[in-house]
């Protein structure tokens, strides 16, 4: 059971890269975000990880991909290509997600519990 800091976790936030005189920037339909890191989970609207499924089948971080969960209520954009996840704690020591995170592109469920990830049936 990986921890956050193993998954190279950290808070972030959404970029705006969709300069109002150019519209809205898209690539292949996809409109395209951005994360600028931030200290602390008050201001962060998302936790930016290595997948855990891919960490685990890779033995590490080499070939393994990123992935994002956002918060409930830190103003994420209401689309179902941002689902989101009640936070808990202070730090990522103590960070609990709810409910269990679910990669369908790599097979993987798991529980954000106390600063880890633990892969669930």
């Amino acid at each position: 059971m990986p921890l956050l800091k193993d998954l190279s976790a950290r808070f972030v936030t959404l970029v705006d890269i969709n300069p109002p005189s150019m519209g809205e920037i898209r690539i292949n339909s996809e409109r395209i975000t951005m994360h600028r890191q931030v200290a602390t989970l008050q201001e962060a609207q998302g936790l930016n990880l290595l997948c855990p499924a891919c960490f685990e089948n890779n033995g590490g971080a080499k070939g393994t991909h990123p992935i994002t969960l956002y918060f409930a209520r830190k103003s994420v954009p209401e689309s179902s290509q941002y689902p989101c996840w009640e936070s808990y704690g202070h730090e990522l020591d103590d960070m609990s997600l709810s409910p269990t995170v679910i990669l369908t592109s790599c097979s993987y469920t798991g529980r954000v519990q106390n600063g880890s990830i633990e892969r669930v049936s």
